[in-house]
């Protein structure tokens, strides 16, 4: 979904023009509300080379998996050091993390899956709301409902989600 269709949609719900800057500060308030609950996951293709440190992108909170698509299976030869990652083993490897999504303008997609974006519409729709009446329920209910509407769409994403499975070690003495 894009910046200008959630204004669209917000003032036809309103019922009221409503500034570029008031949308786009609505937005990236819930991005950030969604990034701090670490609800948008994304992923990363890497091709590195055997102990070189990669620098991630900013937006990268943690580091939840790293696969090694050649083989079909999870990666765990790796080390993180604040922004940076190196691998062990030279390869392609594809990253799982938490990220901080943003938007810079109303033009820009979301990039969230449809149950999130659905949940930022509301948002914003409270959002403007409250900015034109700070005392309005319906803005107030709005709000609520879309932090309530995200942390139930997170959770039915993560349902089905392959976690990485452990192996139990069982050594012989000899």
């Amino acid at each position: 979904m894009l910046g200008t269709e959630i204004q669209t949609k917000a003032e036809r719900y309103i019922d009221a023009d409503i500034s570029d800057n008031s949308i786009l500060d609505g937005i990236e308030e819930f991005l950030n509300w969604l990034g701090n609950k670490g609800y948008v996951e994304g992923t990363i293709l890497l091709d590195v080379e055997e102990d070189t440190f990669y620098t991630l992108p900013y937006n990268i909170i943690r580091i939840t998996k790293i696969e090694d698509p050649e083989e079909d299976e999870f990666y765990y030869n790796y080390i993180v050091d604040g922004d940076k990652i190196r691998f062990g083993d030279e390869g392609t490897y594809r990253i799982f993390a938490k990220k901080h999504p943003s938007i810079s303008a109303l033009a820009d997609s979301l990039g969230l899956h449809l149950m999130l974006e659905g949940a930022t519409l509301k948002y914003v729709k409270g959002y403007c709301k409250l900015e034109i009446d700070d005392t309005s329920q319906d803005g107030a209910r709005l709000v609520t409902e879309a932090k309530e509407d995200a942390t139930r769409a997170y959770q039915i994403l993560k349902r089905n989600q392959k976690e990485p499975s452990t192996v139990k070690v069982i050594r012989h003495a000899q």
